[in-house]
Formats: structure tokens, C-alpha cells, sequence
């Protein structure tokens, strides 16, 4: 009986030794290969099993960079801060550094959370503004001018409402904004103090029902948490569809996130709860058509730099109404600033 023990347990052995062995030589990736020098945490397994290099390296570098998005969102947040957070590529980068610009004397940078799909510019943004905060995600390959309603454009909504997700998820309180707008007075104060909503939402001028899907504030309530999950599940439906199209393909005004959204909001999904911020005090790009008188006797927190496709459009418009900040340097208009922004 005693033999018999033995000679299972002696086997066992050998196969569990043999197992690590085959592990260790076969399964374990180069210490000289560059990838893992790097720090990007791949996982590889040995060309000698036929296989490519890079199984699982998307998985492990997705959840990292989900796990970076969330220190940095947890970092603000944990100081009882709500989380300034916006999307950007390689091409709003002039628009990031006049927003930034713009708002340096509001005291808010401490709060902004930059999610760039360009690795060059987040490290660009870090060296230069370093009280903000920016997180570089791969994945988001859509580079250059992406126009409202076409695939590349739609691609980057998509990704960046999985990212507020996982936030959502997290308890984290956010106020989505885009850097292409003009703030005159810093509006943080205003909306915080709209409590026992889920949502803060901008309706759309000429466009009953719809609400602007790059302004909102977000409150991690069940509610939102629902209402959000449920958009994210329609976005990557979309995201399936239009896979194969060109960045640069016109898709129907009836398919991206704004519009889904207004939708859910409509239906009352979840019991939402939401109020719109007026337009007079947060304005969108109809402010610029305004007759003067009328533009006049309005005093806004925020224009956003909407009605207006491509950034060219948007970029002649702001330096024509001297809502632009940066100058060819990259330093700030200091004289503007001071002419523009209310107590800057």
C-alpha cells in the first residue's frame, strides 16, 4: 500500500516538474525583447509553438490603460472634486492648449482629465500643463480632423462613452465638456448646485428634444448608471456596423451617441432625471449668428463652438470673434484673456 503511495505521488511530481519546465522554456517571453523593456506589460507566447507574439497583448494594454483612466479620474475625485473630463486626438490639440488657455486663471485645472488617443500629444500635455491631468489610451488610432457624422468622428464618441462608463461604474461625478468651446465665466459653481437631478444636459438650439452629447454633467446616480450602460450597449451595436466604412464616410445623422442618448433621455430610461441647462447662459454656436443687441444683453458661462463642421471651420470662427488664445508659440494671449474672460 505504502509502495503504491509512493509511486503516485512520484509521478505526480514528475509531471508538475515537467509541466514548469516546459513553462519556463517554451511560454516565457525574452527579457531583451523591446516590448517588455518598455513597461506596456505584454503577454507572449514562444514562437515555437507556432503561435504570434502578440496573443493577448491588446487584452492586458486595454486593461491597463483602463486601470490609468481610473487612477487619474479616482485621483481628482478623491478630493471631493467633480472630474472635468474630455476626449481628444492628435488635431484638437490647438484647441486643447486655447481651452486651457482660456480657463488657466479659473482654478479648474487641477480638475481636467484629458483622454487622448495620440501617445505623443498626451506626453506633450503633461510637459506643458502639468497641473491637469492626462491619460493616453491605445486603440483610439482615428487621428486628424473628424467631422461631425462621419465614421471616424462617430469611432471616438463611441470610445469615449465606454471610458465615462467605467467611470460611472466607479462613483465618480463628471461634467463631459469639449475643448473647441469658450468659457467667459467659470461655470462650476452653477452647476453643482443643481442637486437631485442624474443629469445636467444641453438641449440643441432649432432641435427640439435633442440634447448636446459633449456637454453634460454627470452624476454617478443608479439612473445614470443605467441610462449610460444602455447608451454604451447601442454605440458598440453601431461600432459593429461600421467597422468596414472609412473614417472619412458620411453616416446617418440618425446614428451616434447624441441621438441615442436624446432618445434614452425622451423615453425616460431608468427614470432619469434630468434638467436642461438654458441656453442663455450655456450657448452654442447659434450665439454667433445672433443680432448684436441681442448678444449683447446675454451673458453666458460657456459658448460651445458648434454649428460648424471640421476644425477649420471652428478655428476661423474663433479667431474671428477673438475666442482664440494660443499663439503660434504656444504661449497664451495674455491680452485676450484678460478682454474675454470675466475676473481672469
Amino acid at each position: 500500500m505504502k509502495l503504491r503511495i509512493y509511486t503516485v505521488f512520484s509521478s505526480v511530481f514528475i509531471v508538475s516538474v515537467s509541466i514548469t519546465f516546459f513553462c519556463f522554456i517554451y511560454l516565457s517571453p525574452s527579457k531583451t525583447d523591446k516590448d517588455i523593456s518598455s513597461g506596456m506589460g505584454k503577454i507572449f507566447i514562444s514562437d515555437k509553438l507556432g503561435f504570434s507574439q502578440n496573443v493577448f497583448t491588446y487584452q492586458v494594454a486595454r486593461h491597463q490603460q483602463d486601470d490609468a483612466l481610473l487612477v487619474a479620474a479616482k485621483k481628482i475625485s478623491q478630493k471631493n472634486l467633480t472630474v472635468l473630463v474630455t476626449l481628444i486626438n492628435d488635431a484638437y490639440i490647438p484647441f486643447t492648449y486655447s481651452w486651457l488657455c482660456n480657463t488657466k486663471y479659473m482654478n479648474i485645472h487641477k480638475q481636467v482629465l484629458i483622454i487622448s488617443s495620440d501617445e505623443k500629444s498626451t506626453e506633450k500635455l503633461k510637459r506643458d500643463w502639468p497641473e491637469i491631468s492626462a491619460v493616453y489610451l491605445k486603440g483610439l488610432s482615428t487621428s486628424g480632423d473628424q467631422v461631425y457624422s462621419h465614421a471616424g468622428y462617430v469611432r471616438l464618441m463611441i470610445k469615449r462613452t465606454e471610458a465615462l462608463l467605467k467611470l460611472l461604474e466607479n462613483d465618480i461625478e463628471m461634467f463631459l465638456f469639449e475643448v473647441d468651446c469658450l468659457w467667459l465665466r467659470n461655470p462650476m459653481s452653477y452647476l453643482q448646485s443643481h442637486k437631485g437631478y442624474d443629469l445636467l444636459v444641453n438641449p440643441v438650439s432649432e432641435r427640439p428634444g435633442i440634447v448636446a452629447g459633449g456637454f453634460l454633467f454627470m452624476y454617478p446616480t443608479k439612473a445614470t448608471k443605467s441610462i449610460w450602460k444602455a447608451l454604451t450597449e447601442q454605440l458598440l451595436k453601431l461600432e459593429n456596423q461600421i467597422k468596414a466604412l472609412p473614417p472619412g464616410r458620411q453616416i446617418s445623422e440618425g446614428q451616434n451617441d447624441q441621438i441615442f442618448l436624446s432618445n434614452l433621455i425622451s423615453h425616460k430610461y431608468a427614470n432619469i432625471k434630468t434638467k436642461n441647462l438654458p441656453l442663455t447662459e450655456f450657448a452654442d454656436g447659434k450665439w454667433y449668428k445672433f443680432p448684436e443687441a441681442k448678444r449683447n444683453q446675454l451673458k453666458p458661462y460657456v459658448i460651445n463652438n458648434n454649428w460648424a463642421l471640421g476644425n477649420k471651420e471652428k478655428l476661423t470662427r474663433a479667431k474671428k470673434w477673438g475666442h482664440w488664445f494660443l499663439k503660434d508659440d504656444n504661449s497664451c494671449y495674455e491680452d485676450q484673456i484678460k478682454k474675454i474672460v470675466v475676473n481672469s
